[in-house]
C-alpha cells in the first residue's frame, strides 16, 4: 500500500509537472511576435497537455484524480521572470527541465 500511494503521489506530481508546463508554453506563445515560434510554443503546450492527459489516465486506472491545477504564487513569479528575459529564454529555461523531468517519467511510465 505504501508504494501504491507514493506510485499515486508521483503520478500527481507529474501530472502537475506537465500542466505547469503547458502553461508556460501557452504563456510564451502569448508574447511571441513572430507567428513560426508561436505555432512551436502552442505545438509544445498541446503535447505536454497530451502527456497530463496520459497521467490523469493512469491515476484513474488507479482510482485517483491528479487534483485541482492551480498556479502557485512561487510558480507565477517563475514563470513571470521567465517571460522578462523573453520566449527565448523561456524555451531555453523549459529545454534544460524537460531534461531533468525525463527520468522521472520514464520510471514513472515503466
Amino acid at each position: 500500500m505504501k508504494d501504491r500511494n507514493r506510485f499515486i503521489a508521483g503520478l500527481q506530481a507529474a501530472w502537475r509537472e506537465e500542466m505547469t508546463s503547458a502553461l508556460t508554453y501557452r504563456a510564451a506563445a502569448g508574447q511571441e511576435p513572430d507567428a513560426q515560434r508561436r505555432a512551436i510554443f502552442i505545438r509544445l503546450a498541446e503535447q505536454e497537455e497530451k502527456h497530463a492527459a496520459r497521467w490523469e489516465q493512469r491515476l484513474g486506472e488507479l482510482g485517483a484524480a491528479p487534483g485541482p491545477f492551480r498556479q502557485t504564487r512561487a510558480e507565477a513569479n517563475r514563470l513571470q521572470s521567465m517571460l522578462k528575459g523573453g520566449t527565448a529564454n523561456v524555451a531555453q529555461v523549459m529545454e534544460a527541465a524537460e531534461r531533468d523531468a525525463e527520468t522521472v517519467y520514464t520510471s514513472l511510465a515503466a
